[in-house]
C-alpha cells in the first residue's frame, strides 16, 4: 500500500507542466491534477527551507499562489476564512488582511485535499470578489460565481498568462533538479541496502522520502536503470 501512494504523487517537473497547462497557456486541466500539483510544489517550498534541496522559493510561491487562485475560482469548493488566531468568521464578516483562507474543493476524496493561503498573498480583485460571493451565497463556492472576474483578469488574475516570470528558471530547476534528485536517490538505495547500521538506514530512509515527496517515486526510474 505504501509503495502505491508513493507513485500517486506527482513530481515536481510534472507540477510545474500542469501550471503551464492551466495559467501560462489558458488551458483545461482537472481539479485533481491542480490540487495534486499543489501539494507537491508545497512539499519542495518545504524541503527547499530546510536546505535539503535548492529552488528559487520566491517564484514556486507565485507557482502555488496561482493554483489556489484557479482551484478557488474555478472550481466548486466549501471556503472557510479564519483569523490570525485561527478564528472562524461568517459569511458576513470583512475579509481581514491578517486572515487566512481555506478551500475544501468538491469531488476530492483524500483527508489532505484542503488548501489555505494568507489572504495578503491573494490578489486584490480575487480578495474582493469572495467577500462579495460570500455575503451573496455564504461559504459554497461555485465557478459561475466568478465569470466577471476571469473576464476581467483574463482567466488569471494570479499569474497573467503574457508576463514571463521567471519561467525559465523554473523549468530548469524542474527538469535538472529531477536528474539530481534520481541520482541521490539511486546512491542512497544502495546505501540502505548495504548499510548494517539501523540509524544510518532511519537516516537513508527518510531523506528518500523527502525526494519523493518532491519528485514523485523514483524507484519506477531507478527500476528502469537497474
Amino acid at each position: 500500500m505504501a509503495k502505491q501512494e508513493r507513485r500517486e504523487k506527482m513530481s515536481l517537473d510534472l507540477a510545474y507542466e500542469v501550471y503551464c497547462n492551466t495559467i501560462k497557456a489558458g488551458g483545461s486541466v482537472e481539479l485533481h491534477a491542480i490540487a495534486e500539483a499543489i501539494k507537491t510544489v508545497k512539499s519542495a517550498m518545504h524541503a527547499s527551507s530546510s536546505g535539503a534541496v535548492r529552488l528559487t522559493d520566491r517564484l514556486w510561491y507565485r507557482i502555488q499562489q496561482a493554483l489556489f487562485d484557479k482551484i478557488l475560482t474555478n472550481y466548486s469548493s466549501r471556503i472557510e476564512v479564519l483569523t490570525d488566531q485561527q478564528e472562524p468568521l461568517s459569511a458576513g464578516e470583512e475579509i481581514p488582511q491578517t486572515g487566512l483562507v481555506r478551500i475544501y474543493p468538491e469531488g476530492l476524496r483524500r483527508l489532505d485535499d484542503w488548501f489555505e493561503l494568507p489572504v495578503m498573498d491573494l490578489h486584490d480583485m480575487t480578495v474582493k470578489k469572495v467577500s462579495k460571493v460570500r455575503a451573496q451565497h455564504g461559504d459554497r463556492l461555485s465557478h459561475e460565481y466568478f465569470i466577471d472576474l476571469h473576464i476581467e483578469c483574463a482567466g488569471a488574475c494570479m499569474m497573467p498568462p503574457d508576463i514571463v516570470f521567471g519561467h525559465e528558471r523554473l523549468r530548469d530547476e524542474a527538469r535538472q533538479g529531477r536528474e539530481i534528485a534520481f541520482s541521490e536517490w539511486w546512491d542512497l538505495y544502495w546505501r540502505a541496502y548495504c548499510t548494517p547500521d539501523p540509524e544510518e538506514l532511519t537516516t537513508v530512509r527518510e531523506r528518500m522520502a523527502m525526494l519523493e515527496s518532491v519528485w514523485g517515486d523514483l524507484s519506477i526510474v531507478a527500476a528502469g536503470v537497474a
